[in-house]
């Protein structure tokens, strides 16, 4: 808030980041409007945020399957394409295996 001749101004950025400004007669006013536009910022952005976590979760629970993957396997198992050959050719091992019994 600052003033400037016989108006206080209110100074914050909106959710985009750009400045915002709007005067009003007492400091009071300028700061309490200040202050309640800071905190929906904050809000807008955490909203954001979480739409973004709320879609990449969808995209993943939509065709893919998402497992944690212990670190003593890391060194052998450094990216999805080798999980994926692994299993695929446990599954190949399973099946001829089952075929014998």
């Amino acid at each position: 808030m600052f003033p400037k001749g016989s108006s206080y101004y209110a100074d914050w950025r909106d959710g985009h980041g750009r400045r915002r400004r709007k005067s009003f007669p007492t400091p009071d006013e300028a700061l309490a409007h200040e202050a309640g536009q800071k905190q929906l910022g904050r809000k807008q952005r955490a909203t954001r945020r979480n739409a973004a976590r709320r879609k990449a979760l969808d995209e993943i629970a939509a065709g893919t399957n998402v497992v944690l993957i212990d670190a003593d396997l890391m060194d052998a198992f450094p990216d999805s394409d080798a999980v994926n050959e692994a299993l695929r050719s446990l599954k190949t091992i399973a099946d001829r295996t089952k075929k014998l019994a």
